[in-house]
């Protein structure tokens, strides 16, 4: 998630990282891509899951309606601050399995996967 939406917010021009005006209709459409083969190996992790902890479930709904609107050209709801974008659902399903597996962001931060 991390590699793709910064890829969404920013891109290398000229060997320097710049923020994505989105004008390169093609740097995006890959970006885009990769966002796409993210949904779809989340949703196929996350299903089992969502059958043993159905509160996982409400987060497979959420994430799956955050992708239809980027399928729907609503791109906004790649990363977005302000809407139930699909990076804020994700970081919360994030912060919801780290806890159930009994640790705590600091102990995640300190071994590199936070």
């Amino acid at each position: 998630m991390k590699v793709v939406v910064t890829a969404w917010q920013m891109q290398e021009i000229d060997g320097e990282p710049v923020m994505n005006d989105h004008t390169d209709a093609v740097y995006d459409a890959g970006v885009k891509a990769d966002f796409a083969a993210l949904v779809a190996d989340a949703d196929e992790w996350l299903a089992p899951l969502s059958v043993g902890l159905a509160r996982l479930g409400a987060y497979r709904a959420r994430l799956a309606r955050a992708s239809l609107k980027v399928s729907d050209g609503e791109d906004a709801f790649i990363a977005s601050p302000v809407l139930d974008s699909y990076h804020n659902i994700w970081f919360e399903l994030h912060e919801d399995l780290i806890l159930l597996a009994g640790r705590t962001r600091a102990d995640e931060v300190e071994a590199g996967r936070a």
